[in-house]
């Protein structure tokens, strides 16, 4: 039975980042779920949730009720989600799929303020950060996705990010495949904090994609994807 794979999406962003993901997951045949969490996607009405646990906890208690063992893939604060998800339900968990992760993810504090007080600015800065090499069009594309997100969002997900804490019980506990997918030229979540996370799992391998930045669903997508394909391949082995 193949896996069910949950895309979990980071800060600011919603459901629609994982576009090109999803369709080609479901090229491949695999069941996927790309929830938007509350708080994120033009149609959200609820308040964005404060803490990892409580947005890990609120996906877990909404995904599809079959029986197929899960693959959660989550794009940096998406990847503190999977995470915990993974903790919460370890009898369905067949891998974790963390996407530009680092831990801690502290955020700087200058960067808060700026969220607090200038929520656009902060937005244009951490776009910017975002990438290395790409085309303007993808630029403004990530920017429309995260301005088009509820007010005061960015600041509650970035303070989310900065406080969450994995025990060192809980990290041992996770003996199923893990894949970091790390880019070269992240700037704000730097390979060798991923590297530094990844040692504390028995089962890891890791992916770093040249020329590349934060978002590498977008920049690069042709590598994303076939370190996925191959991913998946050592899986069904």
């Amino acid at each position: 039975m193949k896996p069910m794979c949950v895309l979990l999406h980071g800060a600011q962003h919603d459901a629609g980042v994982w576009a090109l993901t999803r369709r080609y997951l479901h090229a491949q045949n695999y069941k996927v779920w790309a929830p938007s969490l509350p708080g994120h996607g033009m149609r959200q009405t609820l308040p964005a949730l404060t803490d990892i646990r409580s947005m890990a906890a609120c996906v877990v208690q909404n995904m599809p009720l079959e029986q197929s063992p899960v693959v959660w893939i989550g794009h940096s604060m998406g990847s503190l989600i999977a995470l915990e998800a993974a903790r919460l339900c370890p009898t369905r968990t067949h891998a974790l799929v963390l996407v530009a992760t680092s831990y801690p993810m502290k955020v700087a504090p200058s960067l808060l303020t700026q969220a607090e007080h200038s929520p656009l600015s902060a937005m244009q800065q951490i776009n910017t950060w975002s990438f290395h090499t790409t085309s303007q069009q993808r630029i403004a594309s990530n920017l429309r996705m995260m301005q088009r997100q509820p007010a005061r969002t960015l600041v509650t997900d970035l303070h989310a990010c900065n406080e969450y804490t994995l025990e060192e019980t809980d990290a041992e506990a996770i003996t199923y495949p893990v894949l970091f997918v790390v880019a070269e030229h992240d700037k704000m979540t730097r390979p060798a904090s991923a590297r530094r996370l990844a040692s504390r799992f028995l089962r890891h391998e890791i992916a770093e994609i040249p020329d590349c930045g934060h978002h590498i669903m977008s920049e690069r997508p042709r590598e994303w994807q076939q370190n996925l394909r191959q991913f998946f391949q050592a899986l069904h082995r």
